[in-house]
């Protein structure tokens, strides 16, 4: 059955959302081929030696195929049978400068890491690159990408700083990945860690209780991207954690030499950048759209524009800029950025000088069916619909004039 306020709800908060997945399977890449790479061969990359470019042709000529295990994430995950994200369109890339063909695997840590060690899996674009690895055995090219750290909770989790006050802080990590120790070394809370194989673990551990929150790299993002009972949220201070084009198998050499040379041109890395930019904003849209039934997608396609009113005076949240003549805050930001995944289009009814009464009409006419501030009051309870996740928290401060006299709390 359709319902508009969960339409709503999950319109704000599907940036938030988070599920897990798990299982190894192969599939063709599904994304289209790439377009803006400075290189369309690797004959073209600059620098090559004789002896790379008769490994290459040789392993062409024997039509080679190569794995290239990755995590469901962000940089890879599936939509009706076909694989998409930047891994999707890093294999496509391979595919076209060396004349061999990469396959997309997804494949869990364990899995992964067991599969490069015997050879079942012979590349991977989801190891952060480090001079221990190498020392291990793992030939890696300088980064191809850049993540940042995130952490999920379970949607019934306090808030870290919450817990701490009363407990130590039990984060769950990967075992085989580096995060725990930056973690460590930058949060502001301690905490016992506790690690497992696999996100499945991972999500078992937030469900059950027995974690207040699992890190990981933001790639991860995408493994909790179907289950409303996870949110992902940024770890502050950001940490970008670099990933390299990585195997363990020493044959595979000449091949990472190529790429390597490639990452040294300016425009292959700027091009690379843009790939991963352009499919973290392809996956947002792949999340929120998993989250509506088929009445809601329905209900976008037959309202593609969304009136809404704002206050011209609720800075920052909604404000009216008299010297640049044009509206700002907040709330802006958010409606442009669910429009960016959404498919909707949000159009403003009101102009600059209405105040709150007519505002307010707009809303309860049906006019505008969004407002940027309503307070949910009894009276109004019935009457309105609010997602279950605030746009903004704001919180009151004491001001005064520098020249106002002292006065004790009990003179206030």
């Amino acid at each position: 059955m359709f319902s508009l306020k969960r339409l709503v709800c999950t319109i704000f908060v599907s940036l938030f959302i988070a599920a897990a997945a798990s299982g190894c399977e192969s599939e063709t890449p599904g994304a289209s081929s790439p377009e803006g790479s400075p290189f369309v061969t690797f004959r073209d990359i600059p620098g090559l030696t004789e002896a790379e470019i008769a490994a290459i042709e040789a392993l062409q000529s024997q039509n080679a195929a190569f794995s290239y295990g990755m995590n469901r994430g962000i940089e890879a995950y599936e939509q009706d049978g076909r694989f998409y994200g930047f891994a999707a369109e890093f294999c496509q890339l391979l595919s076209q400068l060396l004349g061999v063909e990469f396959q997309l695997e997804f494949c869990e840590w364990d899995e992964l890491m067991r599969g490069l060690d015997t050879g079942e899996i012979d590349f991977t674009g989801d190891m952060a690159l480090s001079e221990e690895r190498r020392q291990n055995g793992y030939l890696m090219t300088d980064p191809i990408a850049e993540r940042s750290l995130k952490y999920t909770q379970h949607i019934s989790s306090r808030p870290l700083a919450e817990i701490a006050q009363g407990r130590k802080l039990k984060f769950v990590f990967v075992a085989t990945a580096a995060v725990a120790t930056d973690v460590a070394s930058l949060s502001y809370y301690d905490f016992e860690p506790i690690y497992v194989d696999n996100h499945a673990d991972a999500y078992r551990m937030l469900q059950s209780g027995e974690a207040d929150a699992f890190f990981d790299k933001g790639v991860a993002e995408a493994d909790f991207s179907v289950n409303s009972e996870l949110t992902v949220q940024s770890f502050f201070p950001i940490i970008n954690i670099p990933i390299s084009l990585t195997t363990k198998n020493p044959e595979f050499e000449p091949i990472l030499s190529v790429v390597q040379k490639a990452l040294q041109d300016e425009r292959f890395r700027q091009h690379l950048k843009e790939l991963y930019d352009t499919n973290e904003k392809d996956f947002a849209r792949h999340r929120f759209y998993v989250h509506l039934t088929e009445a809601e997608r329905a209900y976008i396609r037959d309202n593609p524009v969304i009136p809404f009113a704002a206050e011209h005076y609720n800075y920052p949240v909604s404000f009216y800029d008299e010297h640049e003549k044009q509206w700002g805050g907040i709330y802006f930001d958010v409606l442009a950025e669910v429009e960016q995944f959404s498919g909707l289009r949000f159009e403003l009814v009101n102009d600059q000088n209405d105040e709150w009464p007519a505002l307010l009409e707009l809303l309860e006419t049906g006019q505008a069916f969004l407002i940027s501030e309503l307070l949910p009051t009894s009276e109004r309870q019935g009457r309105f619909l609010w997602p279950n996740q605030p746009l903004v928290s704001d919180y009151y401060i004491m001001i005064s004039k520098a020249n106002t006299p002292i006065i004790s709390l009990k003179d206030v």
